[in-house]
């Protein structure tokens, strides 16, 4: 795979690199870029870039999620041109399409779907093997028929609704359409229709999502569509964020043993996750998001069949998200343990479990490499001790949210590296406000910072009170 890179924008396809742009300064993607250990990062995106051989012409890199591990097979492979001649020559023999139907432009109606494929400047259509396009602006497929030999395609945030365009992309391996708004209001909306997907019989991502409530689509039947799949081996990511999946569908997941990332949130009329863990071996995993499924009543998570049945591998997982689940202490203690001194573990959610509390894990927690981690409750006003030597590395934690609890022990100045702090509804039990405000003068990366209900030694406080005490930086308490 080849890319086109400009001051403005990647795109896939044929393309070069801009001798004059400077990688760590030039923005892609609408993204701010750096180098960090000597690889690329695109931070607004979660990715980086690792490189894997340089040429005089060209330099091969493999894209893999920030923080964890590069998978460099050749899907993840790409080459990053500084001739744009000899850039079309190499997109040209992996397509084998010297020869074809041309490009016609002018049964691309929406604008930004246009420059897209202008900039990618192929010669025949059918040397188009990805569309990688997400936060576009894109409305409208309407042209992109043409490009019959597309099998790589991510349009997440953008404006579509209809996607029948793709009717017959039945080699299709990477499809995310998730998270679409409408142009105008920035609402959410939502496929009006899946039919298309049901004939992708060999993806082996999927990523949908239906936010909107203004427009109810014909349900994604993901039970049909897996009875359909040619190769579950094959399937690696299966990410569903608000789809009115049943416990037909989940338990339908079975059989896919080398998925790397599985999220399945806000299905309502889900029961139990336990089939998920029963199901499949997910010792491969590098990121499991489960969280508010069940609607009124939390779906049945039991921790001990995901970590014996499914396999679950801290050594492996790096974001682990559970919401609203129905976790309680003896849960965590056992999830404490299981995770242990894992190297892997970057990030980590735990939200609105049903009775749990014990935020300490028993004092069995220890992920001295973790980045993020966000903790609240919601039945008791949880403990978070922040006595951290012996549990994480305070000064690479780049986002702390601690929501609902009591907040103890908490040595602000040694989170060095914070980027986000939310500390909403909740009590600073053991610093004063002219402490805090002090502290947060001196996290020079701090962007974001909320403090709604938040309390110190249990009065409440706001955004003007840190600023009456010194602190002007970024605050939010509404």
């Amino acid at each position: 795979m080849t890319l086109i890179f400009s001051s403005s924008s990647l795109n896939g396809g044929p393309g070069y690199i801009d001798p004059s742009d400077k990688l760590n300064s030039t923005d892609y993607l609408n993204s701010s870029w750096s180098i960090s250990s000597n690889e690329l990062v695109m931070s607004s995106l979660n990715t980086s870039f690792k490189k894997l051989a340089s040429e005089s012409d060209f330099m091969t890199v493999c894209e893999y999620t920030t923080g964890g591990t590069a998978d460099c097979t050749d899907d993840y492979k790409t080459r990053w041109y500084t001739d744009k001649a000899q850039a079309k020559t190499y997109a040209a023999s992996l397509t084998n399409a010297t020869s074809g139907t041309a490009v016609d432009l002018s049964k691309i109606t929406d604008a930004n779907l246009k420059k897209y494929f202008e900039e990618s400047e192929y010669d025949f259509a059918e040397q188009a093997k990805l569309l990688y396009a997400g936060n576009w602006s894109i409305a409208s497929l309407a042209g992109v028929e043409q490009f019959t030999g597309l099998n790589k395609v991510w349009l997440y945030d953008n404006h579509i609704s209809d996607i029948s365009p793709f009717d017959n992309f039945t080699g299709m391996q990477y499809f995310d359409l998730s998270y679409q708004t409408n142009s105008t209001s920035g609402d959410d909306i939502n496929l009006a229709d899946y039919a298309p997907i049901y004939k992708m019989t060999s993806l082996a991502r999927l990523a949908l999502s239906e936010y909107a409530t203004s427009s109810t689509p014909t349900k994604f039947e993901l039970d049909t569509y897996l009875s359909a799949h040619t190769d579950k081996s094959k399937i690696k990511r299966l990410r569903f964020y608000s789809l009115p999946l049943d416990q037909n569908d989940v338990n339908a997941i079975s059989g896919i043993n080398n998925l790397e990332r599985l999220a399945i949130e806000e299905a309502t009329s889900v029961t139990s996750l336990n089939a998920l863990a029963s199901n499949n071996d997910l010792s491969g995993l590098n990121r499991l998001e489960l969280g508010w499924n069940g609607g009124n009543t939390a779906a049945t998570f039991d921790i001990n069949t995901f970590l014996t049945n499914g396999k679950l591998n801290f050594n492996q997982l790096e974001y682990l998200s559970l919401a609203n689940t129905t976790l309680s202490d003896a849960d965590l203690l056992t999830l404490g343990e299981k995770i242990g001194t894992s190297s892997a573990l970057k990030r980590l959610n735990i939200m609105d479990p049903d009775t749990a509390t014990d935020y300490d894990f028993g004092g069995k927690l220890k992920v001295f490499n973790l980045e993020r981690l966000q903790f609240r409750t919601k039945a008791a006003k949880a403990d978070y001790d922040m006595a951290v030597g012996s549990t994480l590395t305070a000064s690479k934690i780049t986002r702390l949210y601690l929501e609902n609890g009591d907040i103890n022990n908490f040595t602000l100045s040694d989170f060095s590296s914070l980027e986000r702090l939310r500390v909403s509804n909740s009590n600073l039990s053991d610093t004063t406000v002219s402490a805090f405000a002090t502290a947060l003068k001196g996290l020079s990366n701090l962007n974001q910072l909320r403090i709604i209900g938040t309390k110190v030694a249990g009065v409440a406080i706001t955004c003007s009170d840190l600023s009456t005490a010194g602190y002007t930086g970024t605050c939010t308490d509404t």
